[in-house]
């Protein structure tokens, strides 16, 4: 158990270390000044021109949620020092009215200057103007590139990525038209490679190519590869002598195969391999739970016995059952080890007594102490070697001794363990337990890797078959939901154990049950404690016996420790859960001090670093 509850707390300080390196990489979480800002729309209108060059008017609709400088975009080029001119930038705030940006490098607002970057193949233009938080504006930018079309034998060829990878936030609405000036071509074939599918219609009786996407993921790019008539470019200086249609036809029959092929990949081939081995999984679990003659839960009778056995036997079985449980649930081991110190009490072996408004609790049976356990600790560190109190307990967790703390908690944990060890060695089916631990890591795993695979490709294809995977996973917990991890030895006593509890927790009225002799409760009231129920149950027993039956019966030590309101279980209970905290708190800062035709694809084209962008 105890192993269960740190993989879990390594394994969520992981998955959170590693979401938060993920929702950093992927720009989720801004690690820098830039302003915040999305493009809920853009316009790109692409005329091709005699002389083989792009006449582009790229509209952008920024909405901003800081206050920012000015924009940005970014062109790369066809080739190193190819010859491009801006013709205009304009720029419109909500009103829709656009007003003209002059161009100069004194970086005034309302001006845009143009750079290369120190590179031979991109130009950078940068309009300075000032925008406040909340606020739309839209940027037009009017400019032509030459070397962008090559004239074949053939067919011309536009191989433009027209939207490059280094815009750093999702676009919406993108509409892209190339305008190629003739109608009624006779040759008109376009290709469009983006890992999203936009709508493409190509129109040779309008001579026009047009793209829709109503979102494209930041950093992604849209390539359009396009043949038509070299009459539209006969003015070109890009001239080459080979054929280019058949070849280009190839080649996008291997990119949509290729794409095909990594789209398996990438989103079909690790569900189908996360549902095959779900399935595998469900198929061996219902042939293990015969082969290993895993046993189911009976109707957990009510039992009127007194457990004849300790109260962290009792627990330990319960702690067995819980071993099981998807969340790692355990027993209560401070408020288990307080009901054995009253039944203890009861056998004559300690002595707890109510004095001055605190508890003192003596030794009796001095072989109960060995050196370093729980018993060693209470009596000769908090006492004096033949007595402690809880007042003496509550001083030292006021003094919030991290040391201390950890050396009391660790011995709780071994007097415990001391209780569980009998009972995996002789009442568990190690073959079932083992099952079902494996069973709980293999669905924290299955959960996580689905949870992680929707973040990053949301799509209501991956969302099928994550729901597919989930439910065999359900599949596969329930065919567990209803066993137990005991041999059939271990479920006679367990159902003991358990109906004992299920009695004192569902009998209306102690006094007309067969626990209506008061002398029987001295050995009860000590499991109720141990399960952690002492409250519901002295709650009851009040109701069900006066005041002055109570008195008739228990002396006034016994009467305090069971019936007060500020009663043994309380006092004792809290203080070792306070030691567990101060412990807990203790390894958590250690830790931290040591570990100071539609296809996607490329067919070539120039144009991926090109982007809108903010400062």
């Amino acid at each position: 158990m105890n192993n269960i509850k740190k993989f879990q707390k390594i394994f969520f300080e992981i998955c959170f270390s590693i979401f938060a390196v993920f929702l950093l990489s992927f720009g989720i979480i801004r690690a820098d000044d830039d302003p915040s800002y999305s493009i809920n729309k853009l316009n790109i209108n692409c005329k091709i021109e005699k002389d083989g060059s792009l006449q582009l008017t790229r509209t952008v609709t920024y909405n901003f949620s800081d206050d920012a400088h000015g924009l940005t975009y970014q062109q790369e080029l066809p080739k190193d020092n190819s010859k491009y001119s801006i013709q205009k930038v304009e720029i419109a705030n909500g009103n829709g009215h656009f007003q003209n940006v002059t161009k100069s490098d004194s970086h005034k607002n309302d001006t845009y200057s143009v750079s290369d970057n120190d590179l031979p193949d991109v130009f950078l233009i940068k309009t300075y103007h000032k925008i406040k938080s909340g606020q739309q504006v839209t940027v037009k930018y009017v400019f032509t590139m030459a070397d962008a079309i090559t004239n074949y034998r053939d067919a011309a060829r536009l191989n433009y990525k027209v939207i490059g990878f280094d815009t750093d936030v999702p676009q919406k609405n993108v509409n892209i038209t190339f305008d190629f000036g003739k109608k009624n071509l006779k040759l008109l074939k376009a290709w469009v490679h983006a890992d999203v599918n936009p709508q493409k219609q190509v129109s040779a009786h309008n001579g026009t190519v047009n793209i829709k996407i109503k979102k494209l993921p930041a950093n992604d790019d849209v390539e359009a590869d396009i043949l038509f008539p070299t009459s539209i470019t006969s003015q070109n200086p890009n001239v080459s002598k080979r054929k280019i249609i058949q070849s280009t036809i190839n080649l996008e029959k291997k990119i949509i195969r290729d794409n095909r092929i990594r789209l398996f990949k990438k989103y079909l081939l690790i569900p189908l391999i996360i549902i095959f081995y779900a399935v595998i999984r469900l198929i061996i679990g219902i042939v293990k739970i015969k082969k290993y003659n895993i046993l189911s839960m009976p109707e957990i009778p009510h039992n009127f016995e007194i457990p004849n056995i300790s109260v962290g036997t009792a627990d330990a079985f319960f702690a067995q059952m819980d071993s099981k449980s998807f969340w790692g649930k355990s027993v209560d081991k401070n408020h288990a080890f307080t009901g054995q110190l009253l039944q203890l009490h009861n056998q004559k072996e300690i002595s707890i007594k109510h004095e001055q408004n605190d508890y003192v609790i003596s030794i009796i049976n001095n072989e109960l102490v060995k050196e370093g356990n729980i018993f060693d600790i209470l009596f000769n560190t908090v006492g004096d070697g033949k007595q402690f109190t809880i007042g003496k307990l509550k001083e030292l967790v006021e003094e919030n001794d991290k040391d201390f703390a950890k050396k009391i908690t660790n011995a709780l944990t071994t007097w415990f363990d001391d209780y569980t060890q009998p009972v995996e060695k002789e009442d568990v089916n190690a073959k079932a337990n083992f099952l079902f631990i494996n069973n709980y890591f293999y669905l924290i795993g299955t959960f996580t890797i689905l949870g992680i695979w929707w973040f990053f490709n949301q799509s209501w294809s991956i969302f099928s078959l994550a729901l597919i995977t989930f439910i065999i996973a359900l599949l596969t917990l329930n065919i567990y939901r209803n066993k137990v991890p005991f041999n059939s030895n271990g479920l006679t006593e367990y159902l003991k154990i358990a109906g004992f509890k299920k009695m004192l927790l569902e009998i209306g009225n102690f006094k007309e049950s067969k626990f209506n002799d008061l002398i029987l409760w001295k050995d009860i009231l000590p499991f109720a404690v141990g399960f952690n129920i002492s409250k519901e149950v002295l709650k009851k027993l009040k109701q069900s016996f006066t005041e002055a039956e109570l008195l008739q019966t228990f002396n006034a030590d016994d009467y305090f420790y069971f019936y007060d309101d500020n009663y043994f279980d309380d006092e004792f209970s809290s203080d070792l859960d306070s030691f567990s905290s101060t412990a807990s708190s203790s390894d958590s800062s250690s830790s931290s001090d040591d570990n100071d035709s539609f296809s996607s694809g490329d067919s070539g084209g120039f144009g991926g670093d090109s982007g809108d962008g903010a400062f």
